[in-house]
């Protein structure tokens, strides 16, 4: 049975990676990312949703690209000892607002990103760390898509979004 996981927080995160590929030379991403609150699915497994939003900045034509992203992500929560570790994947629609880096086509705007991470959460304080790798590709469905793979690393802040999480009860 489905059930909204009261204890799991909601996290805001900032992430940071490249990618130097051959056909598109290097391409640098820093996004934020909103974790929105989770449902429990089956002991330690949860689902919940991600809002992403990010610049792709191009070398070297230099010009940025917004890039969106929403869609749910299954997590994995190993027992909790001093830090809760996180290994989590999921596949997300994604809109980016150019379809052009360094004259080659990505193949248009709409896209699927999926990825692969673990995320690290210290117990006493709300500070989580996070690596993550993404692949970002319209799968060939529109045109020539070379797609695009980041190696991401993340600083985050996490916070219970209902009172009686904040004084502890129920916590990881």
């Amino acid at each position: 049975m489905l059930s909204t996981c009261s204890a799991d927080p909601m996290a805001l995160s900032v992430a940071r990676g490249d990618v130097r590929e051959q056909k598109l030379d290097s391409i640098a991403w820093l996004g934020a990312r909103l974790d929105l609150p989770a449902l429990d699915i089956l002991p330690n497994w949860r689902l919940h949703y991600e809002f992403e939003a990010g610049m792709i900045d191009a070398q070297p034509d230099d010009q940025n690209a917004l890039n969106l992203m929403l869609g749910p992500t299954l997590q994995w929560h190993l027992p909790a000892t001093e830090w809760t570790v996180i290994v989590e994947g999921g596949l997300r629609p994604t809109y980016i607002n150019r379809a052009i880096f360094n004259e080659r086509s990505i193949g248009g705007s709409f896209h699927l990103a999926s990825h692969i991470g673990a995320v690290f959460r210290l117990r006493r304080i709300p500070v989580q760390l996070g690596a993550r790798f993404l692949h970002i590709s319209n799968g060939s469905v529109r045109g020539d898509s070379p797609g695009m793979n980041y190696a991401l690393f993340s600083f985050g802040y996490y916070w219970y979004p209902q009172a009686e999480m904040r004084s502890g009860a129920g916590a990881d």
